[in-house]
């Protein structure tokens, strides 16, 4: 897998991942199911800390990934990085948490 591919597509069915998965306490989503990821994979050279798949009637609609940053400076190169790699993205910012959704090929989204 290249560096800049993540393992999973936006579509893909539940059935294809469904060992290496454990079920979410708490569905971030209403309505849908969400799930961790148990193995380890590097994106970008980044291993993220947990990655969570939501999937909506077994069909997979979002990856979530949560990484570790030492500050702000480490996360601005991330983003750097992200944009020479994707694109220009759109940043959204809520109480709780902060995004930059990255257009990739086929429509999916990062």
């Amino acid at each position: 897998m290249k560096k800049d591919q993540l393992p999973f597509k936006i579509g893909e069915d539940y059935e294809k991942w469904e060992f290496d998965l454990e079920v979410c306490i708490y569905d971030k989503i209403k309505g849908f199911d969400s799930y961790i990821y148990l193995k380890n994979f590097n994106f970008l050279e980044i291993t993220p800390l947990q990655t969570e798949l939501v999937f909506f009637f077994d069909v997979l609609e979002l990856v979530i990934m949560t990484i570790n940053t030492k500050d702000h400076r480490e996360m601005g190169k991330l983003i750097d990085l992200m944009t020479k790699t994707f694109g220009n993205y759109m940043e959204y910012e809520q109480e709780i948490f902060s995004a930059c959704v990255y257009k990739l090929k086929e429509s999916n989204q990062i």
